[in-house]
């Protein structure tokens, strides 16, 4: 085997392990990564099950709500493949204009979808943008939408309400958390760069709906090559993606992000990233004592010399500040309000 595990070797393993699968792995950027660990996770769950008790929130998914942001740009493709002849390209008229459409979702752990709040770029279209759309969509043109518009409106009236959100102070202003303390909406943070595995709407919900929006606006024009969707036609076109969608489905991103309130709260996340002194730089110049991917098997030791990663920049570098907030925080609260 000095050329490595034969295909037999790995489909009898598959077999052997049917909980494990080949796959591209995807790429995660720094932020992402130096914040995906399991400390950031563990704490996160601990305010999470402490804010279910102190609200009797626990098992109650009914009262739990998660909100995103999607947008569209018109660029968007479907998976769709059509036959065409080999030789030559194959094209298809886009159907979409390039304008960016925001809208702002939510939905709850006991899997129900919140009417949207539809955000224009500029203003409104000029006519029929309501047609065949339920009186109880939102729409408007400021970016700077309130976090809480929909959910007071649509979420019923047992209180108290949990709404876990971004945590970014973009996303956090002072009418937000005065209407969601006059509402008794108590409202959560995640930790920075966690939304891939802790956002449920992210987890599984927002990237097949954005699938079954680019397949439906694509059949349109497969059908109607004379039919372009602007921002007239958008709602209607979002309505009927959203309609495909099952319960059973957004129950499962709740399940997958751990924040189902079913479920007793435990260490859902196991994450696996290389550690250990390898990887250890040298605290004045950012060099590696020693090279990380000969410690990690990736490369073999004879090309250690020559496969050198980039230096780290040393610790006490000065860092551009960020706005974005590291841990999870209680938005809801007289410390947050006094510090807007």
């Amino acid at each position: 085997m000095k050329d490595g595990p034969s295909d037999k070797y790995f489909r009898q393993m598959f077999a052997r392990h049917p909980d494990i699968t080949e796959k591209r792995a995807e790429t995660l950027d720094k932020a992402r990564k130096s914040m995906s660990t399991q400390q950031t996770i563990d704490d996160f769950f601990d305010l999470y099950g402490q804010l279910l008790d102190d609200y009797d929130l626990r098992d109650k998914s009914e009262q739990i709500f998660n909100c995103d942001e999607a947008g569209w740009t018109g660029r968007e493709t479907s998976r769709q493949k059509v036959i065409g002849p080999n030789a030559a390209h194959t094209y298809r008229q886009q159907t979409m204009v390039n304008q960016h459409i925001t809208a702002h979702l939510c939905m709850s752990a006991s899997g129900r979808m919140l009417p949207p709040f539809i955000i224009f770029p500029g203003s409104h279209p000029h006519r029929h943008y309501q047609d065949g759309i339920p009186d109880s969509w939102l729409f408007g043109v400021n970016v700077s939408l309130t976090q809480t518009s929909s959910i007071n409106a649509n979420c019923g009236s047992v209180r108290p309400v949990l709404l876990i959100m971004d945590n970014h102070d973009a996303h956090v202003n002072l009418h937000t958390i005065k209407a969601a303390i006059e509402n008794d909406v108590v409202l959560l943070g995640l930790p920075a760069h966690t939304t891939h595995i802790l956002q449920p709407l992210d987890v599984k919900v927002i990237g097949p709906l954005k699938a079954r929006f680019s397949k439906l606006a694509t059949n349109i024009g497969h059908t109607a090559s004379t039919v372009t969707l602007g921002k007239a036609k958008f709602s209607i076109v979002l309505h009927h993606a959203i309609d495909q969608a099952s319960l059973a489905s957004i129950r499962e991103a709740f399940r997958l992000s751990g924040l189902c309130a079913i479920n007793r709260m435990g260490r859902i996340y196991t994450l696996h990233f290389p550690t250990g002194t390898s990887a250890e730089t040298c605290p004045a110049c950012g060099a590696f004592r020693v090279n990380p991917l000969v410690a990690q098997g990736l490369i073999p030791e004879s090309l250690g010399h020559i496969l050198i990663p980039p230096r780290m920049p040393p610790m006490q570098a000065k860092r551009r500040k960020s706005k974005a907030v590291k841990s999870a925080r209680i938005l809801t609260v007289e410390e947050m309000l006094n510090e807007l």
